[in-house]
């Protein structure tokens, strides 16, 4: 039975393949290195660097280490449209007298 390698990028990710990559390079770390580090596989690491498999946030955390960065550089980053709060989210946030404080309704 043929294995084929894994070509269509998956969406969402996790992960943001640009900032993983960026990361490794300012390592200096190959990737065998990185994956030995994380406990993956070489060829895992490159279907995750090529935006082809998720790197779930276990996985992540393990990188960050691996790599000695914040996971939050790793992560993926929502979209504006992605970032809007649902009506039904706004509708549960009211702005206090507070100094313009937020708190959410009961």
């Amino acid at each position: 039975m043929k294995i084929s390698a894994r070509t269509h990028r998956m969406s969402p990710l996790d992960h943001s393949p640009e900032a993983l990559r960026w990361a490794l390079k300012m390592t200096g770390l190959s990737q065998k290195e990185f994956a030995l580090k994380c406990g993956i596989s070489p060829s895992h690491v490159s279907e995750i660097l090529g935006g082809t498999r998720n790197a779930k946030p276990a996985l992540l955390r393990s990188m960050s280490r691996a790599l000695n960065c914040p996971i939050v550089v790793l992560q993926a980053k929502l979209s504006a449209e992605q970032n809007q709060l649902t009506p039904a989210a706004k509708g549960q946030i009211e702005k206090t007298s507070d100094v313009g404080a937020l708190r959410l309704r009961a």
